[in-house]
C-alpha cells in the first residue's frame, strides 16, 4: 500500500471527490497522511515492527517520492491512518464548528483503529 493509494479514501472521508473541483491538494493529503503514519507508530508500537523487526521509516527525500512510498502500514491500521489524515485536513478550517467537530471525531475514530 503506498500513500498515493490512500488518497481517493482521505477524499472520500473529507468529501472532496469532485475531479473537476478538488479543495484539497493531493501534497496537503500527503502531508495528512504522512502525519497519520507518525500517529500510529506513535499510538502503537506495534506498527514499528514488519515482520517481526523493529524498522525505522526512511521517509523520501523529495515531495515526488510520498505518492509512491509504502509506509508499511498494515491493512488493519489503513482506516486509521485515513481516519487521521482526514482529522488533519477538516483541522485546517477549525473557525468553521462543524469542522472542529469533524476533526475531533476522526482523530477519535483514528485513535480507535491504531489500537486494533
Amino acid at each position: 500500500m503506498t500513500l498515493g493509494e490512500l488518497i481517493p479514501d482521505v477524499r472520500r472521508l473529507v468529501r472532496d471527490t469532485d475531479a473537476d473541483l478538488h479543495h484539497h491538494a493531493d501534497g496537503t493529503i500527503l502531508s495528512a497522511l504522512v502525519d497519520g503514519v507518525e500517529a500510529l507508530r506513535s499510538a502503537n508500537h506495534e506498527a514499528r515492527y514488519v515482520n517481526g523487526v523493529l524498522t525505522d521509516l526512511e521517509w523520501p527525500a523529495d515531495a515526488a517520492g510520498f505518492a509512491s512510498f509504502d509506509p508499511l502500514v498494515r491493512r488493519k491500521w489503513r482506516l486509521g491512518v485515513c481516519y487521521f489524515a482526514a482529522g488533519r485536513i477538516f483541522e485546517t478550517d477549525t473557525t468553521d464548528t462543524v469542522n472542529a467537530q469533524l476533526s475531533a471525531e476522526m482523530f477519535k475514530k483514528a485513535a480507535a483503529e491504531f489500537q486494533r
